[in-house]
């Protein structure tokens, strides 16, 4: 699935295999049979074991995600992938669950060229949202990190973290923007390298 969170919400739960090897097992032998046995015996108002099993495997697996979620490097945001490296992991994915025997490994062929072309893509340097209400740059100097800026007015917040989103930042680095101090009412200009 991290491909479509990528693209879609330009984010990756890095903990998302070992949450889903503990919740996998759990959902399809305690949970579900659980579940299945309440549905039964509700009726005759026998239920009452089957649901305290339920709800002890829930309030596990509860716990077991939130271990997980509550990490600061659970999730990891990055920039949308360009629309072919993403047709090429869905390619590849795709071959892997259809095929059997040896003919799966060919799958991992355009996996690993759709991360190539994702790794060597150029990142966007502006974001304008739709309605001109929101805009997001990028200043690279060369030997620093990047720097972003963000213009909005009133009605911009939102599309500053949706603009934010797409270029892989992170809530809390989106919280942070500054607009730049050039700024009137009339216009926002700024140098860059």
């Amino acid at each position: 699935t991290d491909p479509f969170a990528l693209m879609h919400f330009q984010r990756v739960a890095v903990y998302g295999l070992p949450t889903n090897l503990i919740a996998t097992p759990l959902t399809s032998l305690v949970l579900a049979p659980a579940a299945i046995t309440a549905a039964v015996l509700t009726p005759f108002g026998l239920a009452g074991h089957a649901w305290e099993m339920m709800g002890r495997g829930l309030d596990f697996l509860i716990a077991a995600g939130a271990v997980f979620a509550d990490r600061p490097e659970a999730v990891r945001h990055l920039p949308q992938p360009p629309a072919i490296a993403f047709a090429l992991w869905v390619a590849g994915i795709l071959w892997i669950c259809l095929w059997r025997g040896r003919l799966r490994v060919l799958g991992l062929a355009p996996l690993a060229l759709g991360f190539a072309l994702y790794a060597a893509a150029p990142r966007a340097v502006l974001f304008v949202d739709g309605g001109a209400s929101a805009v997001l740059a990028r200043a690279v100097t060369p030997g620093e990190a990047p720097r972003w800026t963000a213009i909005t007015n009133r009605r911009g917040h939102f599309e500053i973290g949706r603009l934010g989103d797409l270029a892989g930042l992170a809530p809390h680095q989106i919280e942070l923007l500054a607009a730049p101090e050039t700024c009137d009412e009339a216009a926002c200009s700024w140098r860059t390298p």
